[in-house]
């Protein structure tokens, strides 16, 4: 079971610069992450009155917080939560965070760059490792960590990290060994926070499509330029780099992502079934394709509609998950007749330069009238192509 999350600290505004004390904990399920302020005053410097405490409406996509461990941290994505009258003129202040990003502070969101970020997805090792998975810890006796690297694009490359950790409980003697498949997206040029996760849903939707269910994901750990920052805690970073740590739970949505096992007869396509070159394959392209994301989201959504969260579907729910797969259709339908359309354009100006090219050596043997008839009157006639 997760602990509850609670930092005591400072909290400010990075354009404003006044700090306000307060605390982020989190709420009985660990499903939210809530920044408390007490006092009369928003973070936004708007006096609360009892009037206007429940009538606001703040957004703030950065808030910097300073507190005892960790000392940096940078909140994302807050939104109002309501405010609570104490006693007189002390209210309670509540902002909803989405993404805790702990040892580092950035001005903005602009300046959120990243050069690597480590996921955990469920089911991974057995996904792409097949019965290789089950072999992973034998005769292995200290902590170690094995990357196996695939380049998905240019500036992308995904690490497939197997972590094996030994768990010492009682007088020295080795008690668990913990094994776990991570996910690193590496980039070799530094990527907004926003293109980061774009990419970490996309193979997610992949899993999702060889898994049919939803497949969730935790953000572990991430590193970023020291010069994006405005600082960080040093003891996680060097000169040149800092390592960040992550507090969210609107990614994992209350699912395990650290299950391991799925039984090959579960997964539509797996290195069960294939080898480890024809898997990667399809990883590639499946990053290559960009141009059917939304096609692919239509699929997924009608096919995994409200699974997993105990809703009971009517018959509207039945109608919306229809009309969904047919507008998937539809698209696809759209996009092969633009490609249809390209290629006739180019199969119709290659024809073009052969008929040119045949017209012109056979005007070279005429002269006189029937060559200026000739001219006016051999004209290319565009037919419908093949294709």
């Amino acid at each position: 079971m997760v602990s509850k999350i609670e930092y005591i600290g400072e909290f400010y505004l990075p354009k404003r610069k006044k700090r306000y004390s307060g605390r982020i904990v989190s709420n009985e399920n660990n499903s939210e992450l809530i920044l408390e302020i007490f006092g009369n005053e928003s973070l936004e410097g708007n006096k609360i009155t009892q009037w206007l405490s429940n009538a606001l409406e703040y957004y703030n996509p950065i808030i910097l917080g300073h507190a005892n461990y960790p000392q940096n941290m940078t909140l994302l994505e807050c939104h109002w939560h309501g405010t609570k009258l104490i006693y007189k003129d002390l209210y309670l202040i509540k902002y909803k965070i989405q993404t805790i990003l702990r040892h580092a502070l950035f001005s903005s969101r602009e300046h959120l760059l990243l050069n690597s970020i480590r996921v955990c997805m469920p089911h991974v090792a057995s996904w792409y490792d097949g019965w290789e998975s089950h072999t992973k810890i034998d005769k292995v006796n200290e902590d170690l960590e094995t990357i196996h690297c695939l380049t998905v694009k240019e500036n992308l490359t995904l690490n497939f990290i197997d972590s094996i950790t030994q768990r010492t409980i009682i007088f020295g003697k080795t008690q668990e060994t913990n094994y776990q498949k991570y996910i690193e997206f590496k980039y070799s040029e530094d990527q907004h926070w926003e293109k980061v996760i774009s990419d970490i849903v996309r193979f997610s939707r992949l899993l999702e499509f060889s898994f049919s269910k939803p497949v969730s994901f935790e953000l572990i750990s991430a590193t970023s330029k020291s010069k994006n920052l405005i600082n960080s805690d040093t003891q996680f970073g060097n000169s040149e780099a800092t390592l960040i740590y992550f507090d969210n739970f609107s990614f994992v949505k209350m699912q395990d992502v650290y299950k391991d096992d799925l039984h090959q007869n579960n997964m539509l396509f797996s290195r069960w079934v294939m080898e480890k070159e024809i898997l990667n394959k399809i990883i590639i392209h499946w990053f290559k394709t960009n141009s059917f994301n939304h096609i692919y989201d239509l699929f997924l959504d009608s096919h995994n509609w409200f699974e997993g969260t105990g809703a009971v579907l009517s018959n509207v729910m039945y109608n919306h998950r229809v009309l969904n797969l047919i507008q998937g259709l539809e698209d696809y339908h759209r996009k092969l007749m633009e490609n249809d359309e390209v290629q006739k354009n180019n199969y119709n100006e290659i024809r073009r330069k052969e008929f040119d090219d045949n017209k012109r050596k056979i005007l070279k043997l005429l002269s006189g009238d029937l060559k200026k008839w000739l001219n006016d009157t051999l004209k290319m006639k565009v037919k419908e192509s093949s294709y």
